[in-house]
């Protein structure tokens, strides 16, 4: 079946005024304005925009930047041990 792309996600959040992704459980718990993001990253498609609590309007496409570029890296990896592992699969069945 032909993949035209992955779907990816990540949270990402403020922390001492510094947007970082994939927040662990106590940088989420811990009353920071967080936001979840899912991304087709070859189209650059927005598939999912979640947020749990406020935040004001000035941050918000810093942290969907953030999320989509966290995002595009998570694609990169995904699509790196995809791709290998069909090479070995490849290789198996023709032994």
């Amino acid at each position: 079946i032909p993949m035209r792309d992955y779907v990816c996600a990540c949270t990402v959040g403020f922390v001492d005024e510094t947007p970082l992704a994939d927040l662990c459980y106590a940088e989420e718990s811990g009353g920071v304005s967080s936001l979840a993001l899912a991304l087709l990253p070859r189209g650059g498609q927005i598939a999912l925009v979640q947020m749990d609590a406020r935040l004001h309007q000035d941050h918000l496409e810093t942290l969907i930047e953030a999320a989509m570029t966290a995002c595009k890296g998570v694609s990169k990896v995904l699509d790196e041990v995809v791709r290998q592992h069909l090479q070995e699969a490849s290789v198996l069945s023709r032994e």
